[in-house]
């Protein structure tokens, strides 16, 4: 999917799209493998989040404000809240409109955890004869990693979900006026952006 507005390196995007689907087995995560059987899960160790990795230091209100604008064509004016704890941080950007709340995990085990939250996000939809909920995007984290992509999408909570770097990104955006697409581009910049910051 091609980004909206700017043309810079964040600009870009290569998500799902109903044009472009990738090869029937990437759609959805591969669960022939026990997530409990990971041959390349060497490291189960937390990277953690340092006082120089909190989200809202990586990711000023006045950033955000802007990746807003370059999907929607409004700016809000964002106040930022930090509630940070141990080997977690979270930025919650709120004002006009808009909520965009950032959280960065570097607890340990994020191999698992992201494949188990991955697989709990494409099944739970499927079990309960809901409507499909989830979709693989590219681009954004490690997409070398289990489950086919490094990060996914949930429609219906406006989430996406992230790892890099044994550090796990969780973006939900909440903005009046907003589709599914371009939330999904807004939350896709931020989560790359921020793991990409906290890999410094």
């Amino acid at each position: 999917m091609a980004g909206c507005g700017g043309g810079g390196p964040d600009s870009r995007e290569r998500t799902t799209s109903t044009s472009q689907q990738p090869p029937a087995s990437q759609t959805t995560v591969p669960f022939g493998r026990s997530s409990l059987s990971f041959r390349r899960d060497k490291s189960r160790t937390a990277v953690g989040v340092g006082p120089d990795q909190s989200v809202c230091r990586l990711l000023h209100a006045g950033e955000v404000a802007r990746e807003v604008a370059s999907v929607t064509g409004r700016t809000p004016r964002l106040h930022a809240a930090e509630n940070d704890s141990f080997e977690l941080s979270i930025c919650r950007y709120a004002g006009g409109g808009a909520i965009v709340r950032v959280t960065l995990d570097g607890a340990a085990d994020a191999t698992r955890r992201y494949f188990n939250m991955a697989a709990e996000g494409d099944q739970i939809p499927k079990l309960q004869r809901r409507a499909a909920d989830f979709r693989l995007v590219w681009d954004v984290g490690d997409d070398h990693t289990y489950g086919g992509a490094g990060a996914f999408w949930l429609r219906s909570a406006h989430r996406l979900v992230a790892i890099h770097a044994d550090r796990i990104a969780r973006v939900v955006v909440d903005v009046a006026g907003s589709d599914d697409r371009r939330r999904r581009l807004l939350a896709s910049r931020l989560a790359r952006r921020v793991l990409a910051r906290a890999d410094r």
